[in-house]
């Protein structure tokens, strides 16, 4: 259901003639709960990134927090929703707490679609999916996003968003100190052609 996993069959010596990609996209409910978004063109407001999925090891957790803890002369504010890994809640209980982090937990769909519809940048720092269904569904929304080769998306670098290596916080910080300078019209129109995409 990726390219990604496509890969992993292709190291493991098979036929490359013998596997077809068909990524499986999102559902019809999903795309009616989602509006037409406004896109936050005001830049004395700071951009908001949204991580949506289970804040875990797998879902490169450990590397996003070092990436952002050294992000302190860049305005940010990350939105997790999803359940917090215990690991990682006692590890970096201080990250947690910090004030440019707010924690809403599981969400239904619906309010998922809301809650991304006003996000700027879905970030998701992944190091292995199948297809990740969470990236489609924040394309959709509208967001820019920032993930890694190993979500399983069809973002491509430079067009959806931003590809940075798994598992390399330095790498993952200075992708998104990038996407913090952007021009805020950069990102909306990146944001409108996901939507359209999806």
């Amino acid at each position: 259901n990726s390219d990604f996993v496509k890969k992993t069959f292709i190291n493991q010596g098979w036929d490359p003639e013998k596997i077809h990609v068909v990524y499986t996209g999102i559902d019809n409910e999903f795309l009616k709960a989602v509006h037409p978004r406004k896109f936050n063109l005001n830049t004395s407001q700071d951009l908001k990134m949204l991580f949506a999925g289970d804040f875990g090891p797998r879902k490169g957790a450990e590397f996003l927090i070092h990436a952002l803890k050294k992000i302190n002369d860049l305005p940010w504010q990350l939105e997790i929703v999803g359940n917090i890994d215990p690991i990682i809640s006692q590890r970096f209980d201080s990250f947690i707490s910090d004030s440019r982090v707010k924690i809403t937990g599981f969400l239904p769909r619906l309010q998922l679609a809301e809650c991304m519809s006003s996000s700027d940048i879905f970030i998701f720092p992944s190091l292995a999916e199948g297809s990740a269904r969470v990236v489609f569904m924040a394309m959709a929304c509208g967001c820019y996003v920032l993930t890694t080769p190993n979500s399983g998306s069809i973002v491509r670098d430079g067009i959806h968003g931003t590809l940075t290596p798994p598992g390399d916080a330095k790498a993952l910080e200075e992708s998104i100190r990038k996407v913090l300078t952007l021009n805020r019209n950069i990102i909306a129109q990146v944001g409108k052609k996901n939507a359209a995409v999806i």
